[in-house]
């Protein structure tokens, strides 16, 4: 008996995210005059162009927390920091923790709760008083996760 095999999945779900957008027609012909130059599919085009975006000066995610600024060589360093780089984590228990921990400001109403919840409680953390990156127990965390989503979210 053959069985049917669906798309490939990891810890949290679907590897790939299905978005729709809206697209005026010049920007829908744009991009399959781009699929066709560029021998690659809309889809492939999209993905590299938001993950360009990502690195904008304009648009960008970066942090606006200055980091202290370094001078190398005649030149400045970038001192502010990639957000993406900074929250991106493939379990989306860790996704959470890395906002709560380092911008918290992201959440909404809900999430601030959840969060406040998971600051409070003692079995996430390795010591009593600290709540930072070093002593959050992700593990108790991912395992919780299930149940924590759908009380708060």
């Amino acid at each position: 008996m053959a069985t049917k095999m669906g798309r490939p999945t990891g810890p949290d779900g679907a590897r790939t995210a299905v978005v729709t957008v809206r697209l005026t027609p010049r920007v829908k012909f744009g991009l399959d005059m781009l699929s066709r130059l560029h021998r690659m599919s809309v889809p492939e085009l999209l993905t590299i162009a938001v993950d360009d975006l990502f690195g904008s000066e304009i648009y960008g995610l970066w942090d606006d927390e200055m980091e202290p600024v370094e001078y190398e060589k005649g030149q400045f360093i970038n001192p502010r920091r990639n957000l993406l780089k900074v929250l991106w984590a493939e379990r989306a228990s860790d996704r959470f923790a890395n906002i709560g921990l380092h911008k918290i400001e992201l959440f909404d109403v809900s999430e601030k709760q959840l969060w406040n919840t998971i600051k409070s409680e003692q079995k996430y953390w390795s010591d009593a008083s600290l709540r930072t990156d070093k002593e959050l127990l992700r593990d108790v965390l991912a395992e919780d996760w299930p149940s924590l989503k759908s009380d708060f979210l």
